[in-house]
């Protein structure tokens, strides 16, 4: 996926065999002063970038592969353009998962989802990609390939640099190797999704509230707007998806639990195992989430603050010409929302959420919308306090400033 609409193009694709030649290439365009934007699944393209066409487009597509499998060490080694969908299906044969749960799975490659931090609603149990990332390999402008961490769990040699790439937007090298921490696959799950009609909606955070208060350990706690309620589930009004991942026993306690603090005037739905697995594949494959034109947004906030977020979005909608598809984790803080509608609506719409977030110390960044879109609203928002560390990050590892010029926060 190359569109025109999305922006963060380029005049030229290369497509390297290996991690040499990525940094042969990366060496060359340095020495030439040509910008470079490396692109795995095109599942990021309309986020970040507001610079007009690049140079080079390198492509990782080639450097797809399972490097090292160790399950009995429960660690594996892929490289950078292997997409999510095939690493989940290796480590499932041995009875392991890889508890990223990103969107578009069989499109994105892992070097993506590192490199924009993305992940999904078992974030709340599993954390993120800095939670599961050991080793990577990067090749930086100057022609060198950094290693960094190791093929063990327990490395304590040094600084801890993965970090740095996590989330930097291939700003600071391109990522050509990853080594991954894994889990055992849970042996068994159950999803207990509550639906609370309008005028039910106040009891949503008592129940939250008292359930986070327990020792039981949901996987997800999700809540959904009644828009994304309808699409997924197929039931009026907003809901609450909570997993429980356990053995059998386990499990069937904290259901029970659910079973009996249902809160008068709800509706509760369970799913069992592959009917699990099915509901959060069709949550990764959104269909509107691959609308171009659409504008995705992720809010960050305190856990239970994602409820007011969520009715930020149903309050600044009102009057105008567009659709929300909302949901936010109870449990990590995360809120998204996926708009649709008239362009100046939704400008308008946006630049208010991020205000309302902004103003109560949270933040909103856009991570997908139109070239002209992201040119005119602005993807990141405020500049953090910390912003000259990460600029001296920037020109410290790429001082020619070749890497995805405009893509990160500050035009970094």
């Amino acid at each position: 996926m190359h569109s025109q609409m999305l922006g963060n193009r380029a005049s030229q694709k290369v497509v390297p065999d290996s991690a040499g030649e990525v940094a042969d290439i990366l060496k060359k365009a340095n020495e030439k002063g040509e910008t470079v934007i490396p692109v795995g699944g095109g599942t990021k393209q309309g986020f970040g970038g507001v610079s007009g066409d690049a140079d080079l487009l390198l492509s990782l597509e080639k450097l797809d592969g399972i490097v090292e499998y160790s399950p009995g060490d429960m660690t594996i080694t892929v490289q950078a353009g292997t997409k999510i969908q095939k690493i989940m299906d290796t480590v499932h044969a041995q009875d392991q998962m890889m508890p990223l749960d990103p969107s578009f799975p069989a499109d994105a490659t892992i070097g993506g989802v590192i490199a924009a931090n993305d992940s999904g609603p078992k974030r709340m149990s599993y954390g993120s990609a800095r939670d599961h990332v050991i080793g990577l390999h990067v090749a930086h402008p100057n022609g060198e390939i950094l290693r960094s961490g190791g093929k063990v769990v327990k490395n304590v040699a040094g600084y801890d640099m993965n970090k740095l790439f996590i989330g930097s937007m291939g700003t600071l090298g391109v990522m050509t190797e990853v080594t991954l921490k894994l889990r055992p696959l849970p042996k068994y799950q159950s999803m207990c999704a509550m639906t609370f009609p309008e005028e039910v909606e106040p009891y949503a955070k008592p129940f939250i509230t008292e359930l986070l208060s327990t020792h039981l350990e949901p996987t997800t706690l999700e809540y959904m707007n009644p828009n994304l309620t309808e699409q997924l589930l197929n039931k009026k009004g907003s809901s609450l998806v909570m997993t429980f991942e356990d053995v059998h026993k386990a499990v069937e306690y904290q259901e029970r639990w659910v079973r009996e603090h249902v809160p008068e005037g709800t509706e509760l739905t369970v799913f069992h195992q592959e009917d699990v697995d099915g509901f959060w594949a069709k949550f990764a494959e959104l269909s509107f989430a691959g609308d171009e034109t659409a504008v995705h947004v992720k809010m960050g906030s305190k856990n239970l603050q994602v409820l007011e977020r969520l009715e930020n979005c149903k309050r600044l909608q009102r009057g105008r010409d567009m659709q929300v598809f909302a949901h936010g984790g109870a449990g990590h803080g995360i809120t998204r929302a996926y708009v649709k509608g008239d362009e100046a609506a939704v400008q308008s719409f946006v630049r208010d959420v991020r205000k309302v977030c902004e103003e109560s110390g949270g933040y909103l960044v856009v991570t997908h919308a139109p070239f002209s879109f992201r040119q005119n609203v602005g993807v990141w928002g405020a500049k953090p306090s910390y912003f000259s560390l990460l600029e001296g990050i920037k020109k410290q590892m790429d001082p020619n400033a070749i890497l995805n010029p405009n893509r990160f926060v500050g035009g970094i």
